[in-house]
């Protein structure tokens, strides 16, 4: 591999492994909502104002619980940010991997096609989003 592909690899491996690191500080909220908060970060405003969550709430408390490998708990809050957090682990993995060995591991990603991709992942991410509006219209919110 070019050195600049495994710069960038080193860059894109490393980032996701600081997401990865930075949601290993923080405690999972156990109501499921606002441990992004743990980060001096803002409530969520549409939740706030409408108590409709954004199609991301859960996402930090997800990836929380996933570094803890408390994968049930990071499903229940938000399954679109259980998948991401793997998705993540496996970015950090894979982008290291070819930073530091120069052999590349990412063409795996064409065996899936674009029409998978482009039906699969909006599936994920809007039906994780419809379980979080039904968690909070019930009250049910929390994973503790």
């Amino acid at each position: 591999m070019p050195k600049l592909d495994r710069f960038v690899a080193l860059l894109v491996g490393g980032g996701a492994l600081a997401l990865l690191l930075v949601a290993a500080t923080l405690t999972p909220s156990s109501d499921g909502t606002g441990t992004h908060t743990g980060l001096g970060l803002a409530k969520c405003g549409l939740l706030e104002a409408s108590g409709v969550p954004c199609i991301t709430c859960g996402y930090t408390t997800a990836f929380a619980h996933t570094v803890r490998a408390n994968f049930v708990g990071a499903f229940f809050v938000q399954p679109g940010g259980l998948f991401t957090a793997l998705v993540a682990a496996a970015t950090a993995w894979v982008g290291l991997y070819e930073a530091f060995t120069a052999r590349p591991a990412h063409r795996m990603l064409r065996l899936v096609s674009l029409k998978v991709w482009l039906t699969v992942l909006p599936t994920i991410f809007l039906g994780a989003w419809a379980w979080k509006i039904y968690l909070i219209s019930t009250g049910k919110d929390g994973w503790d």
